[in-house]
């Protein structure tokens, strides 16, 4: 069995995004075997209309407090959840954030994924670029630094390695070692430095190490400096869309317009981010 696994908990926004992800890729997936849409979310009663597709595993906020650990990481949810899915299913996987969509068949994407390799969406840079000022940071504070893993291993990034987008990974469940890995990792940087990027650069870091990690960004589209822009045109679709048959539905999604990603998004003030945290 191949599957995909999406984090969506939280705000409507994220839910909606998810419900989006799912229905882009059922325009694919209808009448094709050996495939699961695996939802992680706190609210399974969003997705009534499409429950027939997915299979929803809980995830109440008492688990996602838990799972972002001493440092209260968000990101560190999504380490947890995919090491939970690794103990309850068995195959290859293709986790995806929530604002995700397919623009193609993702059939080819499993056959890249086994013992030797592996997916992420895209590489952003190499660390000694110093590409951008967070690259630049993490580029000095890994040059700094070395980690030390909770079997003693020491772990020392190269900066030839990449950053990847971690928005997409694409793994066989038996890689769990390297995903517990990838916790502990994280959970010894943040101790360092808690800096936003640290579980993707876990990631990018052991699956490099590990496999050979190819890119998947021709299949599936990341959108994620477009949140925002996109949130009302997403209502606007969704409620047009409102007790539609199936095919409608994914039809819509299908020809959903995506021109507005073509400008620039807008970098928010430090107060309109606080303010969206609320």
């Amino acid at each position: 069995m191949n599957y995909f696994v999406i984090q969506c908990y939280g705000k409507e926004r994220i839910l909606r995004e998810a419900k989006f992800c799912v229905l882009s890729l059922l325009r694919y997936l209808q009448g094709q075997e050996g495939y699961k849409i695996v939802l992680y979310t706190d609210n399974p009663a969003f997705f009534e209309d499409i429950k027939e597709f997915v299979v929803c595993e809980p995830l109440p906020p008492e688990t996602v407090q838990q799972w972002k650990g001493e440092h209260n990481f968000v990101h560190r949810v999504k380490i947890q959840m995919l090491l939970d899915f690794a103990s309850k299913y068995s195959g290859k996987f293709i986790y995806l954030d929530s604002d995700t969509w397919f623009k193609q068949s993702p059939a080819e994407l499993f056959t890249q994924i086994d013992d030797s390799n592996a997916l992420m969406h895209l590489p952003e840079a190499q660390l000694k670029s110093n590409a951008n000022p967070i690259i630049k940071k993490i580029h000095r504070f890994v040059k700094a630094n070395t980690f030390t893993l909770t079997n003693g291993e020491k772990v020392n990034i190269p900066a030839e390695y990449f950053m990847w987008n971690a928005g997409v990974i694409g793994l066989h469940t038996n890689a769990r070692p390297v995903m517990e890995k990838v916790l502990q990792l994280t959970d010894a940087m943040l101790a360092a430095y808690q800096k936003h990027v640290m579980e993707q650069l876990a990631f990018s870091y052991f699956l490099q190490k590990e496999f050979t990690t190819r890119r998947c960004d021709d299949v599936i589209e990341h959108y994620w400096p477009y949140c925002a822009v996109a949130e009302q045109p997403m209502i606007e679709l969704f409620t047009g869309i409102e007790g539609q048959t199936m095919a409608d539905k994914i039809a819509a999604v299908a020809g959903f317009d995506w021109s507005f990603t073509a400008e620039k998004p807008v970098k928010k003030s430090f107060w309109q981010r606080l303010f969206n945290r609320q």
